[in-house]
């Protein structure tokens, strides 16, 4: 019950800020509640533990009442770090509901978040899913530019690279996301398969920004980025020898490839976005990846979004 532990909370969220202030931190993302998709101990098979969980991805009301606290300590201190607001719902609806009684509780107290973070997406791995997502983005983006305020919209937990051309489209600005780890230190380490090399230009590769286990390559694929330009594949296949605890190199090398995969694809949008006429340039690009399965992918998500914009004007 949030008004019996509304002081407990207020401790912890006053607690939240603080280490984060001492740790020199850029952005925070305000305390929320929100579920989770990965289970551990039996967690997943624990019916108390998960109605806890279904009842807290639907209670909007005490996230918003945990933002008002994060609201009250930011004016009892003088934190510099951004602080974002993260947003939940159960559909398009909901989360533009909540999105209203965030800014509702801005105007209340005259504070305004430096930016807002979409929570409790989950996985996106269909059209209808991206689609769906970019929508909600397009619809915070739209009021928000509607009040002169072009601040970042961060997408929490589900900023895999496959759907960063059609969610920064919408006008989502920054991500977040643990498969790049999850898929360097699975039991048989993958590689992602590269897009872009250092001068931003496509490659031709088939399976783009999937992940493929490191013994099935043969060669980095045109990936220029530190790593591949340091270490070839036989050279990080050889790392790989030995027991999974002596392997933490090599996995950190390949989850900074993958990071550069991402950096590369960011400067490219970034090119793109400030280019006169961005539009045209973004179909541009997404007509030279060679990668038929990808490249219809994202068609088929912009398609949908820009009817939807224009079926919103």
């Amino acid at each position: 019950n949030f008004d019996q532990l509304g002081d407990h909370y207020a401790t912890i969220v006053g607690d939240y800020h603080k280490f984060c202030s001492e740790r020199k931190a850029d952005v925070l993302i305000a305390m929320d509640v929100a579920s989770k998709y990965t289970y551990k101990g039996g967690e997943g098979n624990d019916e108390t533990y998960l109605n806890l969980k279904n009842r807290l991805k639907i209670d909007v009301q005490a996230n918003t009442d945990l933002l008002e606290l994060a609201i009250k300590d930011r004016q009892q201190h003088q934190y510099t770090q951004a602080l974002y607001a993260p947003i939940h719902g159960v559909d398009l609806e909901t989360y533009l509901q909540h999105f209203q009684a965030v800014l509702e509780l801005e105007r209340k107290y005259q504070y305004n978040f430096d930016g807002f973070a979409i929570g409790g997406i989950g996985p996106i791995r269909s059209v209808r899913q991206c689609v769906s997502v970019a929508i909600l983005v397009m619809r915070m983006r739209e009021v928000l530019n509607q009040q002169d305020r072009h601040i970042p919209i961060h997408i929490l937990g589900a900023g895999g690279i496959k759907n960063l051309i059609v969610l920064t489209y919408a006008g989502a600005r920054s991500f977040d996301c643990h498969t790049p780890w999850r898929r360097a230190s699975d039991g048989q380490a993958k590689f992602l398969v590269p897009l872009l090399n250092a001068n931003l230009e496509t490659l031709a590769n088939n399976r783009v920004y999937e992940s493929l286990p490191i013994v099935k390559i043969t060669d980095s694929m045109g990936c220029d980025c530190l790593v591949c330009s340091s270490y070839p594949i036989v050279k990080l296949k050889s790392l790989y020898l030995g027991g999974p605890e002596d392997n933490y190199f090599a996995k950190i090398l390949i989850f900074i490839h993958a990071m550069w995969q991402y950096e590369f694809l960011l400067r490219k949008l970034d090119q793109i976005y400030c280019h006169n006429d961005s539009e045209a340039k973004l179909h541009e690009f997404v007509d030279s990846i060679g990668d038929s399965k990808y490249r219809e992918y994202i068609k088929r998500c912009l398609v949908a979004l820009a009817q939807q914009r224009k079926d919103s004007h």
